[in-house]
């Protein structure tokens, strides 16, 4: 179906959903009962577990971009599921051959601190 057109739908909240789609394309979403499922000290503790700075002039912007992120996925929740995809397993991965490679003397040639065969690394902590 291509075209364009709008659908309402309820979401598990209880809010009315309309969706406009054009081409199968959703291009607006329209929520009637918007709450915000995000505060602003939600996002400070976010983004201090991500060790991300945000600004206090940014945190208005980053609560209302998060509540639009979390909205989208309450659209997701709202479609019917489709019955499960009647695929076979797969196996995508090659099986493991043995191919001619360097040698441990080749390999170690270019280090500039073998140490017992191995390559020596700094530490990283």
């Amino acid at each position: 179906m291509t075209g364009t057109f709008s659908k309402k739908r309820i979401d598990p909240a209880g809010r009315v959903v309309t969706l406009f789609t054009q081409n199968n394309i959703i291009t607006k979403l329209l929520f009637t009962g918007r709450r915000n499922m995000v505060s602003e000290n939600d996002v400070l503790h976010i983004a201090e577990l991500a060790d991300i700075g945000i600004a206090t002039s940014e945190l208005g912007k980053f609560t209302e971009q998060f509540n639009a992120i979390l909205e989208y996925f309450d659209i997701l929740d709202t479609l019917a599921a489709e019955d499960e995809l009647d695929r076979p397993l797969v196996n995508v991965f090659r099986e493991d051959e043995v191919r001619p490679s360097l040698t441990q003397e080749e390999a170690l040639a270019n280090s500039h601190n073998p140490e017992e065969g191995y390559i020596r690394a700094p530490k990283v902590i």
